[in-house]
């Protein structure tokens, strides 16, 4: 009877150890896809901004190597209002002829 009880309970310890790792699995994924969906949207508001760039140019006869400020951008962003990145990076500007960058790892508007 002690032996039955043991193994049960080492049973229930593996089962045990076995959902841990199950929770634990499920949140590192669910983090992973928070990250892909902010990696995501920072991406979408570097487009946003480029395209602000573009226009803002284009209506001001600006040449490749002039720097708009956010300001100068805001009129042509929806709502008038300068996106945000959610994962609290910083954008960059940069010059209208280079790509608007974020300082977030992976956040890089493909070329």
């Amino acid at each position: 009877m002690a032996d039955r009880l043991a193994t049960a309970r080492t049973a229930l310890n593996l089962q045990q150890d076995h959902l841990q790792q199950l929770q634990t699995e499920k949140q590192r994924l669910a983090l992973a896809g928070a990250a892909v969906i902010n990696q995501n949207a920072c991406i979408n508001n570097l487009r946003q901004i480029d395209a602000a760039k573009q226009q803002w140019a284009l209506e001001k006869n600006k040449n490749d190597a002039a720097v708009p400020t956010a300001r100068d951008l805001l009129p042509y962003l929806k709502d008038g209002v300068f996106p945000v990145c959610p994962e609290g990076g910083t954008y960059s500007l940069n010059a209208v002829g280079e790509l608007p960058s974020c300082n977030v790892a992976g956040d890089v508007l493909p070329q």
